[in-house]
């Protein structure tokens, strides 16, 4: 498409290749787009670094206690005024007004369920109305409905007008009619209009991915497997898709080599030291490979939703996850660094005490109990 002269000036028509139709008018478009590109990955960047306080803070619940705290003051009724222009400050006297408040607005009895309420609702359709609202759409309703459209309106991202629409509707008006009667009707079994096959039509539909049962199993954390989501979409922030910025591309865990999702997890010797070691005292043994190829051993070899060692490998793996992407922040944002063992330990006391206050059918076995030191269950009651 060009050299490098013909992409740092557009306007040099020296460059690129000339045999390509349009080579001179694609220069200024394609570094248009790399800088727009470019601007939104950096916002991206300060996104995420604007939500600092909540990564620091949000573990040890601090800010979230402080946020609720305050929106409590906010909520917080104290004081009242009465009919009579009577204000109550205390709870008591608080509490009683609003209870006789609400008594005397809805204790007036029930209806008599025979008596004629028609002329509560003085509007109303007929029936020939009723069953014509019911019936199906007809080919002169759906042209009545589309050409009452103003003609400067867009229909979609094809950017035609319906004025287009309109002065060709002898050509497309029975394919046009056609599309809008299957819309009317795929998805219901009846043939008519519903909210199902509304939704059915529009959405995009997709085959189930096998990952959702190590994402969200029962007994998932929620922020731990929305975390692992995002890294299984390698849409995570990383610094791979980051080198428009001044940072060091290097990864902050062991500051060699590039950042990458597939570094990251668990290629990277800070990250691989952490996974081998709480996969051993787990007893998984996974393969040393890399990050896609290890979330579909994954999902081949952990996919059985009631068996409590699978259910308890999706829990490390999210819990692991999480915490190396937590640690990497901390030192990226913060200049603050935690070593291995201490980042084991705070993934196997999170572990113990998510496996000790889970909600499980069946009581968890006594190996488990004795491999994470959780104390039986007469004992936690």
């Amino acid at each position: 498409m060009g050299d490098f002269n013909a992409v740092m000036d557009p306007d040099n028509h020296s460059g690129g290749d000339m045999r390509w139709f349009g080579h001179h008018d694609n220069f200024p478009k394609a570094c248009y787009q790399a800088q727009l590109t470019a601007l939104l990955y950096t916002e991206s960047y300060f996104k995420q670094k604007s939500r600092v306080q909540w990564l620091q803070l949000g573990d040890k619940n601090t800010f979230f206690h402080k946020t609720v705290l305050h929106r409590q003051t906010r909520n917080r009724i104290t004081s009242l005024t009465n009919e009579e222009g009577t204000t109550f400050i205390d709870h008591q006297a608080i509490g009683n007004m609003t209870a006789s408040y609400f008594e005397k607005t809805l204790n007036h009895g029930f209806l008599n369920a025979t008596e004629n309420l028609s002329h509560l609702f003085p509007n109303h359709i007929s029936a020939a109305t009723s069953l014509q609202q019911c019936s199906e759409v007809t080919d002169n309703e759906i042209k009545e409905a589309f050409f009452s459209i103003p003609d400067g309106k867009a229909l979609g991202p094809d950017e035609f007008t319906v004025w287009f629409f309109k002065h060709s509707w002898s050509t497309i008006g029975k394919d046009f009619i056609v599309v809008v009667l299957h819309f009317f009707s795929t998805g219901s079994p009846t043939g008519k209009f519903t909210i199902h096959s509304t939704w059915e039509t529009l959405r995009e539909k997709r085959p189930i991915s096998a990952s959702h049962r190590f994402l969200w199993f029962n007994g998932h954390i929620l922020r731990h497997s929305f975390i692992l989501w995002l890294a299984m979409q390698r849409r995570l922030s990383i610094k791979d898709s980051l080198w428009f910025l001044e940072d060091s591309p290097t990864c902050n865990l062991c500051g060699s080599i590039m950042e990458s999702h597939d570094h990251l997890f668990f290629q990277c010797q800070y990250s691989s030291l952490v996974w081998s070691s709480i996969s051993n005292i787990v007893g998984i043994k996974r393969p040393n490979i890399h990050w896609s190829d290890l979330l579909l051993w994954t999902t081949n070899n952990l996919s059985a939703k009631k068996d409590m060692e699978h259910m308890i490998g999706h829990i490390i793996l999210s819990v692991v996850v999480y915490h190396i992407w937590y640690e990497r922040n901390s030192r990226l944002f913060n200049n603050l660094s935690k070593s291995v063992t201490s980042l084991l330990d705070d993934i196997t006391q999170l572990v113990r005490l998510h496996l000790s206050s889970i909600k499980l059918t069946h009581p968890l076995p006594t190996d488990v109990i004795s491999q994470w030191g959780i104390s039986p269950l007469t004992d936690r009651e």
